[in-house]
């Protein structure tokens, strides 16, 4: 009983980040003006309310951690068939997470925080979205690909073909709710229909993972 109980609220914590952090993901990424933008400075940055970024912050670093136990859970399940293929993904899902999530987040944050002071101080714009776009970005760069590549594209896909040719516990469906599933669909959305997917589309990572630990915990809840 022990046992289950801790993978029921291993399972819990796990889902309810996932949830709190597509929240945090909504409060850094939404616009009401344009929903979400691809630019790197966004102009609209001035008119939203620091609590969203330092909130989005918050959110992201002290859950972040609870993602482990959801990945645990997952290798639990596919080490069923295959251990080899377990181990990999939990790796690759937990290390991916750990050295990006929490300083990526952070610096996408902290960029409008500097665009607004330096409004506020009477810096031209040019300068500050040269600094930001620039300057910031190309430090920030290569732990952003090497994050995105490893934890939200890698691992994920190699799930998908995993789950969807029928060699798991899961049913093939299971395949479909997936981060970079949710991704794409995210962003097909906002071409498609943009009026709703600008509300849908911030936090589509985060929701897929909620989606993916609710399940994790419903098939270990009776499990030891």
């Amino acid at each position: 009983m022990k046992n289950k109980k801790l993978l029921r609220i291993m399972g819990i914590a796990a889902t309810l980040s996932a949830l709190l952090i597509s929240i945090a993901d909504f409060l850094l990424e939404y616009s009401p003006e344009y929903g979400v933008s691809n630019q790197i400075v966004e102009p609209e940055w001035y008119a939203m309310p620091e609590w969203r970024f330092s909130t989005s912050i918050y959110l992201c670093a002290f859950l972040i951690p609870f993602y482990i136990p959801g990945f645990w859970l997952l290798y639990k399940s596919i080490r069923i068939n295959s251990q080899r293929l377990a181990a990999l993904l939990f790796i690759l899902f937990s290390y991916g997470v750990i050295m990006g999530s929490p300083l990526i987040h952070s610096s996408m944050c902290m960029n409008p925080l500097i665009y607004k002071f330096g409004l506020a101080k009477n810096l031209s714009p040019a300068v500050l979205e040269e600094f930001i776009g620039s300057k910031l970005t190309s430090v920030i760069f290569p732990v952003f690909i090497s994050h995105y590549l490893i934890t939200w594209i890698i691992a994920p896909l190699i799930l998908f073909i995993y789950i969807i040719r029928g060699k798991s516990v899961f049913k093939r469906w299971v395949a479909f709710v997936n981060p970079l599933v949710f991704l794409i669909i995210g962003m097909l959305g906002l071409i498609v229909l943009p009026d709703l997917f600008k509300y849908l589309t911030p936090g589509a990572i985060n929701k897929a993972n909620a989606c993916l630990f609710l399940i994790l915990t419903i098939k270990h809840w009776n499990s030891d």
